[in-house]
């Protein structure tokens, strides 16, 4: 009771929505669904949405306005992340490093 919504209205802001959060990642997880977990997902999309209460249109959160009906067209997401293809970075930056001289970026790239 330490992070209520009258001592600390945006402790308890941060706690409500790191639930939310918590709760749908646990939701789309899962590896097999039904009509209620995926009507769980949608329910707790609004709650989401409605904690954040801005638009959620930035790329990884924005997926999550389609997640159900990914679920429901291709089956459980067992893989539902942009970590793996957040590892490429590295590989691209070192190859890059390489490649320049760090002077005069913009020609080196926009040739």
């Amino acid at each position: 009771n330490i992070l209520n919504s009258t001592t600390s209205p945006e402790g308890y802001k941060l706690l409500h929505l790191i639930s939310s959060y918590l709760q749908l990642d646990s939701y789309i997880s899962l590896d097999i669904h039904t009509a209620s977990t995926l009507a769980a997902i949608e329910a707790e999309l609004l709650v989401f949405d409605n904690v954040l209460k801005v638009n959620i249109d930035f790329p990884k959160m924005h997926l999550w306005k389609h997640t159900t009906r990914a679920i429901q067209i291709k089956g459980a997401v067992c893989n539902f992340s942009t970590n793996p293809n957040e590892k490429l970075h590295g590989p691209l930056k070192e190859a890059y490093e390489h490649q320049s001289n760090g002077k005069n970026v913009a020609n080196q790239v926009c040739f």
